[in-house]
């Protein structure tokens, strides 16, 4: 009787979890490599780095560009990110998905904010990854993004760094 109680208690803790994770933003893994380096043509832009948005959420998609394709660490990265111009970035972060590394704060400032008519908006980070023993980590770009009803939708974009 006493076993059928701890087991009880044990799949209530490990359900804690999953329902905190209920009634948020949705969440959208995207997979592949969605990054671009600065300067690519739109056409390969459109094919490589593109990260579909739901056409309830927004008229358009995000574009993902970095400034070194191999995300090497311990250098100063540069992040462009191309959004329709009714959705921003809001709460970004990076977190380790190979090895626990902490949580890597992702700001984004937008470069683009004198456009009114602009049907786009431009907006870019820095940041630095850590290195670790592994010489390619797997990362997780978690992209918390916003529309203009306030509506909230987070992208989970899977990504690898070099050293």
């Amino acid at each position: 009787m006493q076993l059928i109680g701890i087991c009880r208690c044990t799949l209530a803790l490990a359900l804690i979890p999953l329902l905190g994770a209920c009634g948020g933003e949705p969440e959208v893994y995207i997979g592949n490599n969605q990054f671009c380096t600065v300067g690519t043509d739109l056409e390969q832009a459109y094919h490589q780095c593109r990260v579909p948005l739901p056409a309830e959420f927004a008229d358009g998609d995000l574009y993902l560009f970095t400034s070194d394709l191999s995300m090497t660490v311990e250098q100063l990265l540069e992040l462009t990110l191309v959004t329709p111009a009714a959705v921003q970035p809001i709460m970004s972060d990076i977190v380790g998905v190979s090895m626990y590394m902490g949580r890597i704060p992702v700001v984004w400032e937008q470069r683009d904010a004198d456009e009114e008519l602009a049907t786009s908006a431009t907006w870019q980070a820095q940041l630095l990854l850590g290195a670790c023993s592994d010489p390619n980590m797997v990362w997780n770009l978690r992209l918390n993004v916003e529309n203009i009803a306030g509506d909230r939708h987070t992208l989970i974009i899977p990504f690898q760094s070099s050293w």
